[in-house]
């Protein structure tokens, strides 16, 4: 995601609570954008117009909505009582989350659906990671040896011209 203008209105309302604030006056009260961007006026005193609401409900209003709902959910499984299994602390808690989600567009649902297998997707890669590095280190253990035989034969002095050739085509896999 690209930084946020100094300037704008994610910016200046400054912290996450105010920030929240404003969300819940746009989504949970149905304020109207001109009457959030009056109400931002008086109670942060920050002059912006409607269209500044608006760009801030465009580009940040998703994750807000969505991040709402996440908390619902594990407020709603974690108050369940101890005896309830994990599958159906589950299911109570992803019925909750689709609950407060029921609202959002089809290209909203598509967002959160992205925005959960990049989540999957960066567990995986953690996941990879040590896998990776252990490959890439036998890469090079392997062509270290590879290496090392290929100055052992070119310094071969029993070997001819001919002989030290295919012994390094041998070495490479060129044969």
């Amino acid at each position: 995601m690209r930084k946020e203008n100094a300037n704008s209105l994610y910016c200046r309302l400054a912290t996450p609570e105010n920030r929240d604030c404003v969300f819940e006056w746009l989504y949970i009260e149905g304020a109207s954008y001109r009457e959030v961007a009056e109400r931002i006026k008086e109670r942060f005193h920050i002059e912006m117009d409607f269209g500044s609401v608006f760009r801030l409900a465009k580009n940040h209003g998703f994750k807000w909505r969505f991040e709402q709902a996440k908390e619902r959910a594990e407020r709603e499984a974690a108050s369940l009582s101890k005896s309830f299994d994990k599958d159906r602390k589950r299911a109570l808690a992803q019925r909750e989350f689709v609950a407060v989600l029921e609202d959002l567009s089809f290209k909203e649902v598509l967002l959160a659906q992205r925005l959960e297998l990049d989540r999957e997707k960066l567990k995986l890669q953690k996941k990879l990671e040590p896998r990776k590095y252990e490959l890439a280190k036998r890469k090079v253990d392997l062509l270290e040896g590879k290496l090392a035989s290929a100055k052992e034969a070119a310094t071969d002095p029993a070997l001819s011209s001919e002989e030290k050739q295919q012994r390094m085509r041998e070495i490479f896999g060129l044969a």
